[in-house]
């Protein structure tokens, strides 16, 4: 009885014709709307053997094949067969591949890539710092531009959909063309796509110059000076500051201008980061990077990113003030997430240092808000600023999961064909 069960486990594990599906592939990789499927079949045994394939709702070429086997027991012979598919509608299909009583399911994805563009939205780049919209056509979702080039800020811009605008600050210190390379990361139907574009900027001497680095402070009323050049004497126009993150009086009129500082008196009213200013006199117009500061002198820069399922909040501070920041940390609060990593002790920041903190979370839901908080000493006193960023996320299909569960789908039904073959 015993040699009868191992018997029966040596036939039930040993098949006459099988399917690579470790060999399977298609042609072009990605299918769009047709394509060719290669599919690999091994037997351990001569024979003569038809194939038929079949899926739904779209259609195959050839439907009926026949391929003569000549493999033994010990040297299986394996054959390739060749099959076209078409679809005008990207999604995941099933191929049915059968043979006399063998049965496989072979999953078949289509996908197609939207038209996409990048233009700037000026013609002309200024020498200098010079702030653009990089504008992004096309359909996706948790759209990421990563930028290849001397770029003022972060250089990785988050969007939620496209299509979109990503400002951005250039600096360039002489005058011609440039070629800038882009990549552009986005989701379509769950699937992360990523492309290379090249930005041809072309960079001229700016007929309005900043001369200044500006700044203001986050949180509070401050003088702003706004030192000019313009390349005529101007004998009575006005001076016109346009920000998000400015209130007050952004515009003052002057007479008999060619260079010279403006002062205005405004007050700060975004987060500490780095953002895009406007100035304009009279027709002349420039945008240059506006850095807004913390009350305690430290600029803030954030960016995110997800690995292997873990997503991760990077802070970036700055020590822009005039004393040392002591003992700095930064650490997650708790909120709609469960909380990988808490955060880090960044340490002593001096006036112009910088250092970054990562904080590893897994979010319950795809928008929530990350809580954490700043710790430091300035001047003998301990100081704590709680922050918050309103974070957003896609969640993916785990397309390798259910080209899994096809596999087993097909290989089940091709076991239960073959059982009842054999009785």
């Amino acid at each position: 009885m015993r040699w009868g069960i191992v018997l029966m486990l040596i036939m039930a594990s040993t098949s006459a014709l099988t399917l690579e599906y470790d060999q399977v592939y298609t042609a072009p990789a990605q299918l769009e709307t047709t394509g060719f499927v290669y599919l690999t079949f091994c037997s351990n045994t001569g024979t003569l053997r038809a194939f038929s394939f079949t899926a739904g709702g779209i259609p195959v070429s050839p439907n009926d094949i026949s391929i003569d086997f000549d493999g033994t027991a010990l040297i299986p012979d394996c054959k390739q067969a060749v099959v076209q598919v078409s679809s005008n509608t990207p999604g995941l299909y099933s191929l049915l591949v059968t043979s006399v009583g063998d049965e496989w399911i072979v999953p078949v994805e289509f996908s197609k890539e939207e038209p996409i563009s990048i233009t700037t939205s000026r013609a002309v780049i200024y020498t200098g710092y010079d702030s653009v919209n990089i504008k992004v056509s096309g359909l996706g979702e948790d759209a990421s531009l990563k930028i290849w080039s001397p770029v003022v800020g972060i250089s990785k811009i988050q969007a939620s959909n496209l299509p979109a605008s990503f400002p951005t600050t250039f600096y360039f210190s002489k005058t011609g063309f440039y070629e800038v390379p882009v990549t552009l990361e986005y989701t379509i139907n769950d699937k992360i796509i990523t492309r290379n574009f090249t930005l041809g900027l072309r960079v001229e001497d700016a007929p309005l110059r900043i001369l200044n680095d500006l700044r203001v402070p986050s949180d509070g009323i401050a003088n702003f000076s706004v030192e000019l050049e313009v390349p005529e004497t101007i004998y009575a126009s006005t001076v016109s500051l346009s920000s998000e993150c400015l209130e007050g009086g952004t515009s003052k009129r002057i007479e008999n201008f060619k260079t010279g500082t403006v002062t205005f008196y405004i007050k700060g009213t975004c987060d500490p980061g780095l953002y895009s200013l406007d100035v304009s006199v009279g027709d002349l117009k420039t945008s240059v990077p506006l850095t807004v500061y913390g009350p305690e002198g430290f600029e803030q820069f954030t960016n995110t990113f997800v690995k292997d399922g873990k997503h991760t909040l990077e802070v970036i501070l700055a020590n822009e003030g005039s004393q040392a920041m002591k003992a700095v940390s930064v650490r997650i609060l708790p909120g709609e997430y469960s909380i990988i990593k808490e955060g880090s002790f960044v340490g002593d920041l001096d006036f112009g240092d910088f250092d970054s903190a990562e904080l590893v979370f897994v979010p319950f839901n795809e928008q929530t808000t990350v809580n954490y908080q700043l710790t430091y000493t300035l001047g003998g006193e301990k100081l704590s600023i709680q922050k918050t960023y309103d974070y957003r996320y896609k969640k993916s299909t785990n397309t390798v999961g259910i080209i899994s569960i096809l596999v087993v789908i097909g290989l089940g039904v091709y076991y239960v064909r073959r059982s009842k073959a054999r009785r």
